[in-house]
């Protein structure tokens, strides 16, 4: 049995009381605390994002690099294409100077903003016929025709048929018009409506452009057109 004296050891050890809290009291120090009223962890907000800022964490470096190796390269092709269109005035290079102006500006806005990869990707996958269109460039310089000439349009007409009609045109559209209740969001409004207008003046140049191909490939395999064409001239 424990004596008087032992008691009053215990007493003397044991924490003192805590006096109860009021309810002001209370609140304030569960603020400061990670335990929420009911002892569960404080839930604190999240910042706003929406489907458009969209990323995995683990692709977050990979499409950060892909932006900016593509704002890069697409500044580096306005360069080169800046002097024949202010030499010739064509309306192809004209456009295509365009085009590459809101591009700019819209991968700045993805670049400063940290936002946009749902647009960036199926956009940048698009430069998949840069190839095909360099090839087909250099073909014309050195006056190579026949079958690598055709081939190399084949296969630039199926590239653009796939990534650019196909998965630019089509599907990016599909999905942005899904999430049109964020595009079209006022508060976003600053921020979403440049990219919308550049989605729409994009649309339209890959479908003229891939109507410009399919025409040049109808053209080159289609012998009976093309003797027609010599016999009327």
């Amino acid at each position: 049995m424990i004596g008087e004296t032992g008691m009053a050891r215990c007493h003397m050890l044991a924490p003192p009381a805590r006096a109860p809290l009021d309810g002001a009291a209370k609140i304030a120090s569960q603020s400061f605390t990670s335990k929420g009223p009911v002892g569960g962890q404080t839930k604190r907000p999240k910042p706003r994002r929406t489907l458009l800022e969209f990323c995995p964490s683990f692709c977050l470096g990979p499409v950060s690099m892909a932006n900016h190796l593509f704002t890069s390269y697409v500044c580096n092709d306005f360069l080169f294409v800046l002097p024949y269109a202010v030499k010739y005035g064509v309306q192809d290079d004209v456009m295509f100077l365009a085009h590459h102006v809101t591009l700019v500006i819209t991968w700045t806005s993805f670049l400063t903003g940290s936002w946009g990869h749902l647009f960036a990707v199926p956009t940048m996958l698009t430069e998949v016929t840069a190839p095909f269109v360099f090839m087909r460039w250099l073909l014309n310089e050195f006056k190579i025709g026949g079958a690598p000439f055709i081939a190399n349009g084949l296969l630039l007409l199926f590239a653009w048929y796939f990534f650019r009609i196909a998965g630019y045109v089509f599907f990016l559209s599909i999905r942005l018009f899904e999430l049109r209740g964020e595009l079209l969001d006022p508060a976003m409004a600053a921020r979403n409506l440049p990219v919308l207008a550049f989605h729409l003046l994009g649309c339209f140049l890959q479908l003229h452009w891939g109507k410009l191909l399919t025409l040049g490939a109808l053209r080159t395999i289609s012998p009976a057109k093309k003797k027609t064409e010599k016999e009327a001239s």
